[in-house]
């Protein structure tokens, strides 16, 4: 299975992006004097724990785009969610316990690890928005579209051939009620 450009491009924003939180999160802790190797730690796996996601959501997304079957995508999307989901829950778990139990690792920065690729996709929608109002997208000339033919005759759709019998011919009672009109035109004048 091969990556497309654009999702190894998003993958490489999301390893910078994660790095620049998980960055900031250790720095957070050393400024408010708590730095210690666990804290170092639990960064460590709180990025690893965000990039990963991230990666494997890309690789179950391309698996399931790859299919061709929407119900076959959408089951394998639901699956790669579920474990996605489940491994997150098993290492946050897994922190608590051992932070708990040995104090290997702090849980704190594990846990911020799972919101980085939310900051970092936030942070790029705004900084595009941006982008776009300072330097909007040109709208095009009218007159470099071409023009359609409107000449063109439509083929005639299922709906059109069930209704096309009532355009033909007169309608049904209208001779009836156009001689009503005028019988009674004719009274009224006598």
């Amino acid at each position: 299975m091969k990556l497309e450009p654009e999702v190894r491009k998003t993958i490489k924003l999301m390893l910078i992006g994660c790095a620049v939180c998980a960055v900031l999160v250790f720095a957070g802790f050393c400024i408010f004097d708590r730095f210690s190797l666990p804290t170092l730690f639990g960064t460590v796996v709180g990025y690893l724990l965000a990039v990963g996601n991230f990666y494997f959501m890309s690789v179950g997304m391309t698996i399931a785009l790859d299919t061709g079957e929407e119900l076959s995508a959408k089951k394998k999307l639901r699956v790669s969610y579920i474990l996605r989901t489940v491994v997150i829950l098993g290492v946050l778990a897994g922190a608590i316990v051992l932070s708990m139990k040995t104090g290997i690792i702090n849980w704190i920065p594990v846990a911020a690890g799972v919101f980085y690729v939310r900051i970092v996709i936030t942070a790029k929608s705004v900084i595009d928005y941006y982008k776009l109002k300072k330097n909007p997208e040109p709208i095009p000339d009218p007159s470099d579209i071409p023009e359609e033919d409107e000449e063109e005759e439509e083929e005639e759709d299922g709906f059109e051939k069930f209704v096309s019998h009532f355009a033909r011919g007169p309608v049904p009672g209208a001779d009836v009620k156009s001689d009503e009109k005028t019988e009674e035109k004719e009274s009224n004048n006598k």
